[in-house]
């Protein structure tokens, strides 16, 4: 007989008080070892990771905050900084009793994470970012900046159907009931998207991620428009574990969720196990 098959944990909310306004979040209780924090893309929140905290819930400590301006989170009244929201979140993880910390982000998450591991390098223990925004002289992807532009809120509705179809674009490996799940994501922060990424690639990041001192996995779906950034990535840093999975694209998180969990443990279970892994820092591996 095979295994008896794991319910998915439930995953709960909560709201957090920080200086700037209240966080929104998810997460499970149970597991254990040091906890594993995730952050979303933009335009999402962290409904996005539902699929993955039910895989991992009961293993882990996991936690799943939405980003300032997206979500139930509070929408910040400058525009958006990679520095104000890793410092948000940095103080609304502290005020759940979380100290020390794995982190994985993808695309905008991404680029939050890797200023949080910047600040409080002391806090960050290992990164995992998932299709990072990596712009080095190189020419942005088309289909990326069709992605990320912003979408005007319209009185008939209108831009629920753009949408909608960026979204089968964007990844159409999707199923309807996905593709209706990133829409609603997507909407409540479409005004903005555009003024994150024009800061996503302002940011720099060649700076930021050479000065990184902890264990890093690279992930990206081989369909994702941010492919191209990944391998740039790869090729400047050959040194550091990564992985291209096939068939995923933009919306890999929840598509993609039991692929990316297996990634996510056995990136894990080797920091664990005490195995050599590299750092943006260094030329060499360190255990």
């Amino acid at each position: 007989m095979g295994k008896p098959k794991i319910p998915p944990a439930q995953v709960k909310k909560a709201y957090v008080e920080t200086r700037q306004g209240q966080v929104h979040l998810r997460f499970t209780e149970g597991g254990v070892g040091t906890p594993l924090v995730f952050l979303h893309r933009i335009p999402s929140t962290s409904a996005s990771f539902e699929g993955m905290l039910g895989l991992l819930g009961g293993k882990y400590r996991l936690t799943a905050p939405d980003l300032p301006g997206f979500g139930g989170s509070f929408v910040p009244k400058s525009p958006f900084s990679v520095d104000q929201h890793a410092e948000v979140l940095l103080e609304a993880l502290a005020a759940r009793g979380i100290q020390h910390f794995h982190l994985l982000g993808v695309q905008a998450g991404a680029g939050v994470a890797v200023g949080m591991a910047a600040s409080r390098p002391d806090r960050v223990k290992s990164l995992m970012l998932a299709a990072p925004v990596w712009r080095v002289g190189q020419t942005v992807p088309e289909a990326y900046l069709k992605l990320t532009d912003s979408v005007p809120i319209l009185a008939d509705g209108g831009h629920l159907v753009r949408l909608w179809s960026r979204c089968l674009d964007a990844d159409p490996g999707g199923d309807p009931h996905t593709t209706h799940k990133v829409t609603l994501d997507s909407a409540g922060g479409c005004e903005r998207i555009g003024q994150v990424r024009e800061a996503l690639l302002a940011h720099d990041t060649e700076r930021v991620f050479t000065g990184l001192r902890c264990p890093v996995l690279l992930l990206c779906g081989t369909l994702d428009p941010l492919f191209p950034f990944f391998e740039a990535l790869c090729a400047r840093f050959p040194v550091l574990r990564y992985s291209a999975m096939t068939h995923c694209g933009a919306y890999a998180a929840e598509l993609c969720a039991e692929h990316i969990v297996v990634e996510i443990q056995d990136f894990l279970s080797s920091l664990a196990c005490g195995a050599a892994h590299a750092c943006p820092s260094e030329k060499v591996k360190f255990g």
